[in-house]
Parts: C-alpha cells; structure tokens; sequence
C-alpha cells in the first residue's frame, strides 16, 4: 500500500516541503508536489541569536506547510533544520518555541549528518560514476561527499553558503571584483584548512544554487549539449560574465532565476572555486538531495 509523506527542510536561504508518495515495499518515493519559501533565515541571526521576527517566520511557514501536508493526506509530517539554526546560539530556544506554535517537532542535523543524507540523495535513483565527489551547497553550509562506489570515504560540512557569502562578501555590490576575490580567498582557505582532502574527475552538485547555475547555463552563447552535465570551463565562463555586471547581467539573472538572483552569483564563484580544488573535469546536476535521502531513512526506519 502506498502513502505519502511530507519533509520539510528548513535551509538557512529557503524553507522547502516535498510531499512523496512511498511504496513501502519496493522502499521506492516519488515526489508529487513541491512547496518553497524564500525566508532567509540566516538573515533574522543577529550576533548569533535568532530574533523574535525568524521565529515568527519560521513558524509560520511550517504551519502553512503542515495544513498542505493535512490537504494532501500525508500519514507523517517532518521538519529538519540544517545551517540555518545551527549558526543561532538559541537554536535550542528556537525549536522549542516553534514545535510550541506548530505542535510539531524538528530535528536539528548535524553537519556530518547532512553530509551522509546529501550523499544518500543524491545517489538515489541514478547511477554515478564509480568515484567522484557530491558538492551540496545551501545558503549556510556546503556539504562534500568523496564517495567510491556506495561507500562514502571521506565528508565534511564547511561553514559557508551561498546566502551567507553573499551577505559577508557581496552584500553592498554583487558585481564587486573586490567582493569575489575575498569571497574566493575565504573559500579556498577553508575548503584548505578543513579535514577533507581528495580529488576527482567528476563533481555532481546538489541543491537549488546548482539548479539555479544549471538554468544560467542554458544561456551562454554555446550551452552544454547535455543539460545536465557541464565543464568547469562552462561554469567559469558563466562566472566571468556575470562578473562584468551590467543591465543585460541583471536582466538575465531576473529573467531565469528571479528568487536567486544575487545568491546564484555567490555559490557560483564559490563552485568555480571548489571545482578548481578538487581538479575536477567534469560536472554534474542532480536534482534530489538532502530531502530524498531524509525520506529514504524514514524509509528504512518503518
């Protein structure tokens, strides 16, 4: 008998519910429908508190989430925090205040945690090739993922995103070169000083900053034939024209990727960055990630 479940991630850029449908036996999920918020979380930490207005925007889009999940007939309904509370010192405050409004609970991952979820998504359903690393960028953290076949052989979760560059780097300017050098610096200095080390031919990049640089793409003058496979030259050459700025760079940022359209700027120098460290050749774009790896544990865990 098949049922449907409804996952929320509660990211530090957006706030986003998939509703699947789940074939028990075959521990198989298909999506059937997709609900996003662009909260901004990250944005309502000040001096690393969450304020009272995140809160308010927290719980009140877990509570608009949950009454689509009651419409859809969903048997369970699940919210994971990522980055976006685990920067607050009151996270703990947070939840609870939350789970008080809503009357459901919310389970804060670890970072090593949303690596293996990450990794377990992104791999759901495809096959990849046999070694290679999974990038998954949000707007707080970036997960990496060295893998070897089904087996993860090194991960980490680094402190930076495509929301929070943003905001310490390309705040005032998006188009600033000042801006993107520091903001390249920091992200090699600490891809460098973390504990993963590695490098692969193929980097497969998951979350909605790679979806949204996967739309941008399709807009070079020579696109890749395959949608969803790319060069690192494809990215940088991407990134050197949105870097001249301009009224045609804004429109087509506004015109293909309008909720993204100045943190798709950060978590594309950041990926040109990282691509460039771990001497990758070729890229990938997957579409499931962390939320499909969370609904397969629940799964599993019936």
């Amino acid at each position: 008998m098949n049922r449907k479940i409804a996952v929320t991630d509660i990211g530090s850029n957006t706030v986003k519910m998939r509703v699947y449908e789940c074939d028990e036996k075959k521990k198989k999920i298909r999506p059937v429908r997709i609900e996003v918020r662009h909260c901004r979380l990250i944005s309502h930490i000040k001096g690393g508190i969450m304020t009272n207005e995140g809160v308010d925007v927290l719980a009140g889009t877990l509570t608009e989430f949950k009454e689509i999940s009651l419409a859809e007939e969903c048997v369970s309904f699940s919210a994971f925090a990522t980055a976006s509370l685990r920067r607050a010192a009151n996270a703990s405050e947070v939840i609870s205040e939350t789970e008080k409004r809503t009357g459901e609970k919310i389970e804060l991952i670890s970072g090593d945690d949303e690596a293996y979820l990450s990794f377990i998504g992104a791999t759901y359903g495809k096959k990849l090739p046999g070694e290679g690393v999974v990038f998954d960028m949000g707007g707080g953290s970036t997960e990496v993922i060295f893998y070897r076949g089904e087996e993860i052989i090194n991960k980490t979760s680094l402190p930076f995103g495509s929301l929070s560059l943003l905001n310490d780097y390309l705040a005032d300017n998006v188009f600033s070169p000042e801006g993107k050098t520091s903001l390249e610096k920091y992200v090699e200095k600490t891809y460098l000083s973390s504990a993963i080390t590695g490098s692969s031919r193929t980097a497969c990049l998951v979350g909605g900053t790679s979806l949204a640089i996967r739309k941008l793409l399709t807009t070079l003058p020579k696109p890749p034939a395959d949608k969803d496979k790319a060069r690192p030259e494809d990215l940088k050459t991407l990134g050197d024209i949105i870097s001249k700025g301009g009224a045609e760079v804004e429109k087509m940022l506004e015109t293909t990727v309008s909720e993204r359209r100045d943190t798709v700027v950060s978590g594309l120098y950041a990926y040109i960055k990282l691509l460039e460290l771990v001497r990758a050749e070729e890229v990938r774009f997957s579409k499931t990630g962390i939320r499909e790896g969370y609904a397969i544990k629940r799964i599993l865990e019936w």
